[in-house]
């Protein structure tokens, strides 16, 4: 009986694993990291990497701390004075498939 159940528990963490999103398969203008208030002027995250980029939408149910994804090309022109500032086109708990 326990070899069963421990069998149905394994199973189980081996699902919720392989439902997390690997740096592999986030698309190549996305990244993922946590929600921090280093902008002055704009939203910020900072990814695994260290590197912080900036970005402006509305954070309506977002809060410091959050982990997310933030998908957009490096912007052109930005009024974003720290990190690389990003012209968002997705923010979201996943990145998208």
């Amino acid at each position: 009986m326990a070899r069963i159940i421990s069998i149905a528990v394994l199973g189980m963490l081996t699902g919720l694993v392989s439902a997390c999103q690997t740096r592999s398969d986030i698309p190549p203008t996305c990244r993922m990291g946590v929600l921090t208030n280093e902008g002055a002027t704009c939203q910020a995250m900072r990814d695994d990497q260290g590197d912080l980029y900036t970005f402006y939408t509305d954070m309506t149910g977002y809060h410091l701390g959050d982990e997310v994804c933030l998908c957009g090309e490096q912007a052109q022109m930005s009024f974003c004075a720290q990190g690389v500032a990003i012209d968002m086109t997705y923010l979201g708990a996943e990145c998208p498939k």
